[in-house]
């Protein structure tokens, strides 16, 4: 694909075999840096400087991750550096915080004020730079209904709202399974996405033509509504396009299947 783009642009002469070649490289390169990042803090945290040891696999996330490795990964996401630093940074946080043991070490991140910046990548202008953010939020989020809390108290929903309504599927699709996470905790974070309209919105996207998207929706008002006693929001049609989606094909995604 890059080979092709490079090929047909108009605006700059044709590129030698040789240049592309070089180029390429270079590209690959940048891809594997993403990656690099978060493979050498992980040996930085696994090599038990700090006095803590243990596997990812035994003892969780928190007794791998030391102390000085998160408030790294903490300045690295509010510094403002560059996007593959920053991307890099989001895949780690991601990774160190959306497996069953990693609850303190999301804890002690958003206590390191993650949230702040995670919301700020939800300003950002790229649709993908704010799916990385949601999915950071949405493995918070899924730790417990406290850092749940924490993160409809860090302004987030506001910010995710706005998401619900861009043209991206991918990040409509992850916004809708992060308030999920946020609402199937209790009554009162599924009460307050219901006050800021946002269970409405999922009620419109029941129309959607997008499978994933419609059957995303459908999870969100799941799990809230099972904490719920005012339904009047529920329009009457909802059951039969719920139904609708739950007949459909899971087109192989496991959340919503």
């Amino acid at each position: 694909a890059c080979y092709c783009s490079l090929r047909m642009t108009s605006s700059v002469p044709p590129l030698s075999d040789a240049t592309l070649t070089a180029t390429l490289g270079a590209f690959e390169s940048f891809q594997s840096a993403r990656l690099d990042f978060a493979q050498e803090i992980s040996r930085l945290a696994a090599r038990g400087d700090f006095g803590v040891h243990g596997t990812h696999e035994v003892d969780g996330a928190e007794k791998v991750l030391q102390p000085k490795v998160l408030e790294h990964l903490a300045k690295t996401l509010s510094s403002g550096g560059s996007p593959s630093v920053i991307k890099a940074a989001l895949f780690f946080l991601y990774a160190s915080t959306s497996s069953n043991s990693s609850v303190e070490t999301a804890r002690t991140l958003v206590q390191l004020g993650v949230l702040s910046s995670l919301c700020e990548r939800l300003e950002a202008a790229d649709p993908n730079a704010k799916a990385d953010a949601v999915w950071c939020i949405t493995a918070i989020s899924r730790q417990g209904a406290d850092l749940a809390t924490e993160v409809v108290n860090s302004g987030a929903l506001p910010l995710l709202s706005l998401c619900l309504k861009e043209r991206s599927l991918p990040l409509r699709r992850i916004t809708l399974s992060c308030l999920g996470c946020i609402g199937q905790h209790d009554a009162g974070l599924a009460a307050i996405l219901a006050k800021e309209g946002l269970l409405v919105v999922a009620l419109s996207l029941l129309k959607q033509r997008d499978l994933l998207l419609r059957r995303h929706a459908c999870r969100l008002l799941a799990v809230c509504l099972q904490h719920l006693d005012d339904t009047s929001w529920l329009s009457s049609d909802a059951p039969r396009d719920a139904l609708s989606c739950l007949g459909a094909a899971s087109a192989g995604d496991p959340e919503t299947a």
